[in-house]
């Protein structure tokens, strides 16, 4: 009988899908994404632990379970005391929030020149910065709920930052050690696009008014990258797929060419 729950949350946008992916993919668990209706999930939202006991428990591996939703709707705490009976892990990703509000745009709405059709799009409000507020709000709420949820769960909670887990493999390895299943890494450069797409009174906006809580949560997170870049890349080439191994060599042997050049 499994009793090994990794629950994978954050706010939307923020690399919930490429972790749950990243985790999954080490053949160690059972994995369950968000759905409108599925064995785990009702009008995407998770459903009450009385109602799917008979599936965590039956599953022979340990059960992945993607749910940013859930937590848009519960509380941490709540959840993690439903689910007690488990040996229950809460995975929580966060990210540039600059990023995450160019990417929730992007996801919902398509555009060509998205610094003009950001403008279209929120021409009814009178002062186009007010259009991100409720963005800000949400970022704010749903990160704190993490941070004061450490207060209470401490062991049940790893806080871990998107662009940790971008910079250096080593970072979901030890997240993987801690929460004892393996994994195949999936995580590839960030292209920063909020930064070169949102416009910059929008960035300076963002960036201003979710400071405190970007630096809390840097504070809270568990695991941070290795300083040393020598050490990451040999990291990079250690737990990437074969293709992309293989560009990373090509990358280095390019760098390396240059600055013999320059020297």
């Amino acid at each position: 009988m499994n009793n090994k729950l990794v629950m994978v949350s954050g706010i939307q946008r923020s690399g919930t899908s490429v972790l749950y992916y990243t985790l999954l993919n080490g053949k160690t668990c059972c994995g369950y994404e968000e759905a409108i209706d599925s064995e785990l999930f009702k009008d995407w939202n998770l459903k009450p632990e009385s109602q799917i006991r008979e599936c965590l428990q039956n599953s022979e591996k340990p059960v992945l379970i993607k749910m940013p939703n859930a937590t848009a709707d519960h509380r941490i705490n709540q959840i993690l005391e439903e689910f007690h009976a488990y040996t229950v892990y809460l995975v929580w990703i966060y990210r540039d929030p600059v990023n995450v509000c160019y990417s929730t745009l992007e996801h919902y709405r398509h555009r060509t020149d998205a610094k003009q059709a950001f403008y279209d799009s929120i021409a009814r409000y009178p002062d186009p910065l007010a259009a991100i507020d409720g963005f800000i709000e949400q970022w704010r709420e749903r990160n704190r709920q993490v941070i004061d949820a450490l207060s209470l769960s401490a062991q049940n909670i790893f806080v871990v930052k998107y662009e940790d887990l971008v910079e250096d493999p080593g970072v979901v390895a030890a997240l993987c050690r801690h929460l004892g299943i393996a994994f195949r890494y999936n995580f590839r450069p960030d292209s920063n696009a909020g930064y070169t797409y949102l416009p910059e009174d929008v960035c300076r906006k963002i960036a201003r008014m979710t400071a405190d809580v970007w630096c809390q949560l840097d504070e809270c997170r568990h695991f941070t990258p290795d300083r040393n870049p020598m050490r990451r890349y040999l990291k990079r080439l250690r737990y990437e797929a074969p293709g992309h191994r293989i560009r990373l060599i090509r990358r280095m042997k390019r760098g390396l060419k240059r600055f013999a050049q320059s020297a």
